[in-house]
């Protein structure tokens, strides 16, 4: 399994995320061996693993129970790497890794695309069409554009400056931000093709004239 969200990356947590691939064990399979160790310790299975739509399990802190205990939630995705990207956005942001994940379904519903915890999903057949977030990222964005781009909230609207169907890519997030009471970030203007090569003739020039 592979950890997601801010599990590790902060001082304190609150639930454990783990990720695990579905084509390696189920949640059935993973239920009933945590239910056979829970039952092996001499303690009754329903206070400690719980299957919803995922696998709760309690875990003692440190593996000490005096230390407390906290949820580790195991979380099955078809591709892992996928299930990482899509739930370790939001980092180095003023928005949650949730309010990154509405602005990319705000930006896919405008291609007839649909992004969720599997991959990018067509919205005419409801079939998983990649599970490339730089692939991702080119549709929602672009062609120069890659996973980077779509770390959070205010990377994407920085790619999506000069797009000039941002606005219609946009609408349904500006909606929802309205609706949570959140302010939309500030839309900066991207540079240009032409500021860039002129900028970059400016620093070879310089360089050679340095030399």
């Amino acid at each position: 399994g592979r950890w997601l969200g801010s599990t590790g990356k902060k001082p304190t947590s609150g639930d454990l995320d783990l990720a695990v691939d579905s084509n390696e064990v189920t949640k059935e399979q993973l239920a009933n061996l945590l239910t056979q160790y829970v039952t092996s310790q001499g303690l009754d299975p329903r206070e400690w693993v719980r299957k919803a739509g995922e696998v709760h399990f309690r875990t003692p802190i440190n593996g000490d129970p005096n230390q407390g205990y906290v949820q580790t939630d195991f979380m099955f995705f078809p591709n892992v790497e996928w299930g990482i990207f899509y739930y370790g956005g939001g980092a180095n942001s003023a928005y949650k890794g949730m309010n990154r994940n509405v602005l990319m379904s705000s930006i896919a519903k405008t291609l007839g695309l649909k992004i969720g915890a599997n991959g990018v999903i067509s919205r005419a057949s409801n079939e998983v069409v990649s599970v490339d977030p730089n692939q991702a990222a080119q549709w929602l964005l672009g062609g120069r554009a890659d996973r980077n781009n779509l770390q959070n909230v205010e990377s994407i609207y920085a790619a999506l400056a000069n797009d000039p169907q941002r606005d219609a890519k946009l609408a349904d997030f500006r909606e929802y931000l309205k609706r949570e009471g959140l302010q939309e970030p500030q839309m900066g203007v991207a540079e240009s093709d032409a500021n860039f090569l002129a900028r970059l003739r400016d620093r070879i020039a310089i360089g050679r004239a340095s030399c």
